[in-house]
């Protein structure tokens, strides 16, 4: 209770963007680090791409320029993808996709199945809707939601509950 009472004071959790050089290094090395891991030679980020990156997130993420956006856009370059056109809206499109191609591999892999097609779609819907709810509870979802559910508890007959088939997929947390 002490360790709580000390950290959420002020404005302990208020982020401040990072210095210009700052974002550039950690693309820099999360390039180094997806080329090593990936083992692709790929492209390598050069001080003019630095640059083109750095402003491409300054126009994605004017005012906290996440280095979450900064690592999104360095994949995105690193997997030859056209940013320099990038809007916002690419932005988004790129992250909901590599999100979707997360959650598709995570289901796979706790089902041993390879169609997973209808309850990707419902995990997706539940996930987004519990996004713009703000993290609503799963017994919220599923009253909310009962067709989705169907889908859910149906296809996660292998699994303790439908909830135990959700928290080994990623999609939601234990809370005890």
């Amino acid at each position: 209770m002490k360790l709580k009472e000390a950290c959420y004071r002020e404005s302990f959790l208020k982020l401040s963007p990072l210095s210009d050089e700052n974002l550039m290094d950690i693309m820099e090395n999360y390039a180094r680090t997806l080329q090593w891991h990936k083992k692709k030679s790929g492209r390598v980020l050069e001080d003019k791409t630095r640059q083109i990156l750095l402003q491409k997130l300054k126009m994605i993420d004017p005012y906290l320029c996440r280095p979450l956006y900064a690592m999104f856009l360095t994949v995105a370059y690193i997997e030859c993808k056209d940013i320099e056109q990038w809007k916002r809206n690419d932005m988004l499109n790129y992250v909901i996709g590599e999100e979707g191609k997360r959650i598709k591999f995570s289901i796979k892999n706790v089902m041993c199945k390879d169609t997973v097609d209808k309850i990707y779609n419902a995990c997706i819907y539940l996930k987004c809707a519990a996004t713009a709810l703000q993290g609503i509870p799963v017994e919220n979802l599923q009253k909310l939601f009962p067709d989705i559910w169907k889908i859910i508890k149906d296809k996660s007959e292998d699994f303790e509950s439908p909830e135990d088939f959700l928290y080994q997929t990623g999609l939601t947390f234990k809370t005890s």
